[in-house]
C-alpha cells in the first residue's frame, strides 16, 4: 500500500503542508500596513493550507499507513473543518487586494471580499512582492469601476485619474512624501502645472451630468474641492457647500467650526451653470468680497 499512488499524494501533501505552516507564519510577521502582498500571497497560502487538511485525509482512507500518520491525518481534516468557517471571514470583508490601474510601478489598488467591496481606490507602489500604500488620500469609487487614465507626476508631485462605471470619478491629488506628510514643496512648485492638469481631467471626466465622486487640490493653499452627486463642497480656511439638488434654486452655505449659525444665499438655477474647479474657486473668492463689502 505504500506504493500505491494516493497514498504517495497524501504523503506529500503533508509535507507541502508542515512546509506552509513556518511559511505562512513568517510572512504573517512579515507584511503588515503599509506592506501588502501582492497577488494575495498569504490568503493563498493559508487557503492552501486548509485545502491540503480537508483532502489527505480523505484520499488516503482505507489505505494502510503508519499510525502516526493515520493521527495526523483525522487531527489535520478535523482542525481544518473547525476552521475553516472562521477563516471565510477573508472570502466575506476585506482583507483581499486588487490592482486596479497600473502606471509604471505605481498601482491604484482597491481592497475587497467575495461578497463586501471597499469603495476606495487607494495609491501603491510596487517592491518586489509587496505593495507599499504611498497616500492616505483616498479615491471614492466603486467595487466594477472602470479606470480610464491613471498617471503618477512624481516631478510635480501628484498623481491624477479618471473613470467611469457605475459612478463616475476623477481626482487630482498630491503625492505624499510619507504617509502622513504630503508633499507640499513639489506640488505648490508646480502650480501652473497642477492647475493645468486640474482643468483636463476634469474636462476629460464631465460632471456635467453630476458625476457623483471627484476630488481635487489645488496647489497655492492646499483648497480641496469634492464633488458628490448634486453637490459641490469647496474646503480652504471654512467650508462651502454648492447645493444643485433644489430643482428652482442652487443654495450655497458656509459652514464654519464651532458655529451654529450657517449662512445661506440662494441663486436662481438659470443663472448658475455646474461649475468646473477653477470656476468654484473665482466663484467663492468673488462671493467672499462681496459679503466683505
Amino acid at each position: 500500500m505504500k506504493t500505491s499512488l494516493r497514498y504517495k499524494i497524501a504523503l506529500w501533501m503533508v509535507w507541502v503542508q508542515l512546509a506552509l505552516l513556518p511559511l505562512a507564519s513568517y510572512m504573517k510577521s512579515l507584511g503588515g500596513y503599509p506592506d501588502l502582498w501582492r497577488w494575495n500571497l498569504l490568503n493563498w497560502i493559508i487557503i492552501t493550507g486548509y485545502a491540503i487538511g480537508l483532502v489527505a485525509w480523505p484520499i488516503s482512507r482505507k489505505l494502510e499507513k503508519p499510525k502516526v500518520l493515520r493521527l495526523w491525518l483525522r487531527v489535520d481534516f478535523i482542525v481544518s473543518l473547525l476552521f475553516l468557517l472562521p477563516f471565510a471571514s477573508i472570502m466575506y470583508n476585506e482583507d483581499w487586494i486588487t490592482v486596479r490601474a497600473t502606471s509604471g510601478k505605481f498601482v491604484l489598488y482597491q481592497h475587497h471580499g467575495f461578497l463586501l467591496h471597499s469603495e476606495v481606490l487607494r495609491l501603491g507602489e510596487k517592491h518586489g512582492i509587496f505593495i507599499r500604500a504611498l497616500s492616505k488620500n483616498a479615491i471614492y469609487s466603486h467595487y466594477k469601476q472602470n479606470i480610464d487614465e491613471f498617471g503618477v507626476d512624481t516631478v510635480a508631485g501628484c498623481f491624477y485619474g479618471y473613470g467611469h462605471g457605475e459612478i463616475s470619478v476623477a481626482w487630482v491629488l498630491p503625492l505624499d512624501r510619507t504617509m502622513h506628510h504630503p508633499d507640499t514643496m513639489r506640488y505648490q512648485k508646480n502650480a501652473r502645472i497642477i492647475n493645468r492638469l486640474i482643468e483636463t481631467v476634469y474636462a476629460a471626466q464631465p460632471m456635467g451630468n453630476y458625476s457623483y465622486c471627484s476630488s481635487f487640490v489645488f496647489p497655492d493653499h492646499f483648497a480641496g474641492i469634492r464633488y458628490e452627486d448634486k453637490e459641490i463642497f469647496y474646503k480652504d480656511s471654512v467650508m462651502y457647500h454648492i447645493d444643485y439638488e433644489p430643482e428652482d434654486s442652487v443654495i450655497v452655505s458656509k459652514w464654519q467650526t464651532n458655529s451654529d449659525n450657517i449662512p445661506m444665499i440662494s441663486f436662481p438655477k438659470h443663472s448658475m451653470s455646474y461649475m468646473s474647479p477653477d470656476e468654484v474657486r473665482r466663484f467663492i473668492t468673488n462671493l467672499e468680497r462681496r459679503v466683505a463689502r
